[in-house]
């Protein structure tokens, strides 16, 4: 049945989720061009290729993630020091109010 689909479907790439093998469209009839041997060639050394291409992914993904982190320390630090200016600003403020009311409501 699989075979009779590919030979009715020369252009078919995959069948129920199971990619078309060069030995398949050979079973099937077909005369493979240069494409078709060039393209099973390249698949055939992709499991290196997909290995590389994790590697460097995990690499990409801790690189992110390092500056992120970074970048969350510093802001940090920012915020904390924005804190410390405004409780300053906020006690310096509760200082002069007090006085003024002194000054205006003298006992």
């Amino acid at each position: 049945m699989r075979g009779r689909i590919i030979q009715d479907l020369a252009n078919l790439k995959q069948l129920d989720e199971v990619d078309i093998t060069k030995q398949e469209k050979l079973e099937a009839g077909f005369a493979l061009s240069s494409d078709d041997e060039e393209e099973e060639e390249e698949e055939g050394g992709e499991g290196a290729g997909i290995h590389d291409k994790i590697c460097d992914l995990r690499s990409q993904v801790s690189n992110i993630l390092l500056r992120s982190q970074k970048r969350v320390e510093q802001n940090l630090l920012l915020h904390q020091m924005h804190e410390s200016q405004l409780d300053d600003i906020r006690e310096g403020s509760t200082l002069l109010s007090s006085s003024r009311n002194n000054r205006q409501n003298p006992k």
